[in-house]
């Protein structure tokens, strides 16, 4: 029993889910029920402590062979060569053809987070009527420049759902390790909640439009605005965050999913970017006012932090 049923609570800035939907409902002694079989899910508090992710992203901004003091940051769409050198590109293919790495179909964006792990959306890598080989395109401009690796394991969040899109978040192991340099570095993980109507950058390979389906040869970003959480449809307080075009322009595409929200680090922004929320759902890419529901990676740093540093997790 995690709590006792009442009538009418209010859950403060939580969202009533269903028990199985809360995160931390498990972890916790007493939450309060807000209607039949759901509960009043609410984020924690982050610890204070020095967490694996944070002395992973300490790490990363010491070294000198590739984290340089100047920062990379351009005002066009197009991305200067090499800028956002955590970008991945997720790519499939059938089982049983050739085990070479050349010539994967691309199909969704991810974030570098650690030398042997990548970070992208679920809904990518869960797949109707296929179980494909995935494999990882890095520190490329042009997606034909990647350096391919093998993913040989797959971790999406066990209560992912592809009706709500909660829980939309998955790790990818690749089969050797990343060696870092001026075109792959790795992302830190968000250490505390987005502002609101904070300005963020959102960056892959997808769709240009929805109607002609062009595709860009190059790597291209989009500055979007931090937006009310209900300004995005059935998209939850904690888990999700809902951003739309600056100029309500703006906006991702299909192609982009997995991809990563991102900003330069408050600490190391010269060198490290630092992602916040992956690409999960949104309407029409080309629509009027665009909307697009992020995953919220703040929420998942524990559940990240247990699978890239397990032996390191404090319990």
């Amino acid at each position: 029993m995690v709590g006792v049923p009442a009538q009418g609570v209010n859950c403060d800035g939580g969202d009533c889910l269903p028990y199985h939907r809360c995160l931390y409902a498990k972890k916790l002694k007493k939450v309060p029920y807000c209607a039949d079989g759901s509960v009043c899910c609410r984020a924690p508090t982050r610890p204070t402590y020095d967490s694996p992710s944070k002395r992973a992203c300490q790490e990363y901004s010491n070294d000198q062979s590739f984290c340089p003091p100047e920062l990379l940051i351009s005002n066009g769409n197009r991305t200067d060569r090499h800028e956002r050198q955590y970008m991945a590109v997720i790519g499939k293919r059938s089982r049983g053809k050739a085990m070479a790495t050349a010539n994967p179909e691309w199909i969704c964006g991810g974030t570098v987070i650690h030398k042997r792990y990548v970070l992208t959306a679920a809904h990518c890598v869960l797949l109707v009527d296929e179980d494909p080989d995935f494999f990882v395109g890095l520190g490329a401009y042009h997606k034909s420049e990647s350096q391919v690796y093998q993913v040989v394991n797959v971790t999406h969040h066990r209560d992912y759902n592809q009706l709500t899109w909660v829980n939309d978040i998955a790790l990818l192991q690749l089969n050797e390790s990343i060696i870092f340099n001026e075109k792959i570095k790795p992302a830190c993980l968000a250490t505390s909640p987005v502002g609101g109507h904070e300005t963020l950058t959102v960056s892959g390979w997808g769709y240009l439009d929805s109607v002609s389906k062009r595709q860009p040869d190059e790597l291209r970003k989009a500055d979007l605005q931090v937006l009310n959480i209900s300004d995005c449809s059935r998209a939850s307080t904690d888990l999700h965050i809902c951003a739309g075009g600056a100029n309500n322009i703006s906006d991702v595409c299909r192609g982009d999913s997995g991809g990563p929200l991102a900003k330069w680090h408050p600490q190391w922004g010269g060198c490290l970017g630092q992602v916040i929320g992956i690409v999960s759902n949104g309407g029409l890419c080309d629509a009027q006012y665009p909307r697009t529901k992020f995953t919220n990676v703040y929420y998942y740093v524990e559940w990240i932090e247990s699978i890239v540093w397990p032996s390191k997790v404090k319990k």
